[in-house]
């Protein structure tokens, strides 16, 4: 597949909340990016309130490369996580960290989360 067309499959319009709008920001997530990761996303978490975190697995990451996607779009794609609500908006953005690369979980310190929970109890 060539690069063109591998940087238009993830365009578009994806629901952001305030919050995850200002991380996107911050941490210089291109909307290709997110588009790519939201739309790619192997690996789920379940987190309080009937919220999703989502993460792409180092397998799900070969795969597209070797479907070609650009390996540019795919090293920041894998430094990222994002935390989806039931209605399907994007919540937040995070850097992620593996707890157990054998394994591929990613966790969120029980701050993070209380402050995560803080923020969106009124919705869904």
């Amino acid at each position: 597949m060539p690069t063109e067309i591998a940087m238009h499959r993830y365009s578009g319009v994806l629901p952001l909340s305030l919050h995850a709008s200002v991380r996107q920001n911050q941490r210089g997530v291109p909307s290709d990016v997110l588009a790519m990761l939201h739309a790619e996303a192997d690996q789920e978490a379940a987190q309080p309130g009937g919220r999703v975190l989502r993460w792409l697995s180092h397998d799900r990451l070969i795969e597209l490369r070797l479907d070609g996607v650009p390996g540019s779009l795919l090293e920041r794609a894998a430094g990222i996580a994002l935390v989806e609500a039931q209605d399907g908006i994007i919540l937040t953005i995070l850097n992620h960290r593996l707890i157990s690369a054998d394994r591929r979980k990613i966790a969120l310190s029980r701050h993070a989360r209380a402050r995560l929970s803080r923020r969106c109890r009124g919705r869904g």
